[in-house]
């Protein structure tokens, strides 16, 4: 799913930043943080979004964003706000517990759409506080949804709130059948501003995590290191042209089909995030 590298870069309002707008800051200032009016295709990584009156906003039309490993906690009203928006993602993070783990819930819901717009999201793999828990009044307009893959470490489980509709596919619930595929989003240039570019051809079911994965060119010794939020620094390295690059012996692809070109003096970066695929636990099985 997303791109960036920027993981602790502090702002103050992503509207006053535009610079931040696409990239990434720090959700941990007093005052109200949001994604909106078309901003498209944005993500967080590894933010923590506290002591404010909301926690995250989505609002606008602000839709296709990814937000992987953040925390939203503390805050007085709720820890995610939704008002017409859609196709969101929140994965590996957790609503209403701070980064280690220990609960402080936001004060009104976790999770909140606002009742008289259309709003949808995805959670994977996402701590849930129930002490305020998701907000139901919101799922009252029509295509109002909420899918919650494998919430609060119930693996292999997925919860469905609202007016969710399959069509042109089938999902299937099986022991034995993935409940989603592993996906990796478009890689964006985030630093540098010489041509390279980065295509994803695949990706393994069988070894993706959710994390941040970044391509960043250093001029210390004219090579491109791939890096893992998750995984680590440096699973491989590499110089020039590639096709077909893979990284074996870890747990997610690197971009296929790298195209670079060596500038000195300029350090240039790029990055995407890929999510896990993973099974259902239960030995019934059921179709949608």
């Amino acid at each position: 799913m997303p791109i960036l590298i920027l993981p602790t870069a502090l702002c103050s309002s992503i509207r006053q930043q535009q610079h931040i707008e696409r990239e990434q800051c720090l959700l941990q200032y007093p005052i109200r943080h949001f994604l909106y009016y078309f901003s498209n295709n944005n993500t967080l990584s590894a933010n923590n979004a506290y002591s404010n009156s909301t926690g995250i906003i989505f609002n606008s039309s602000a839709n296709n964003n990814t937000l992987i490993a953040n925390n939203t906690y503390s805050n007085s009203s709720n820890g995610l706000d939704l008002a017409d928006t859609s196709n969101n993602t929140f994965a590996d993070g957790q609503l209403g517990y701070d980064a280690v783990g220990a609960s402080h819930r936001d004060t009104l819901a976790e999770v909140s759409f606002y009742n008289s717009t259309s709003e949808t999201l995805i959670l994977k793999n996402t701590r849930v506080n129930p002490s305020s828990g998701i907000n139901l009044t919101g799922f009252n307009q029509t295509g109002n949804y909420l899918v919650s893959y494998n919430q609060d470490f119930s693996t292999g489980t997925v919860r469905v709130y609202g007016d969710y509709t399959v069509t042109g596919s089938t999902l299937t619930l099986d022991y034995n059948t993935n409940l989603y595929a592993s996906t990796a989003t478009a890689p964006k240039q985030m630093a540098g501003t010489n041509a390279h570019s980065a295509v994803i051809k695949t990706t393994y079911d069988a070894k993706a995590l959710s994390q941040l994965i970044t391509v960043a060119y250093k001029t210390s010794d004219s090579l491109w290191h791939v890096n893992g939020s998750v995984t680590g620094a440096d699973m491989i390295t590499f110089s020039g042209n590639q096709t077909n690059l893979d990284v074996t012996g870890v747990e997610f692809p690197v971009p296929d089909g790298f195209h670079g070109v060596r500038h000195a003096g300029q350090r240039r970066q790029r990055g995407f995030f890929c999510s896990l695929r993973p099974r259902a636990t239960r030995t019934n099985r059921s179709s949608f």
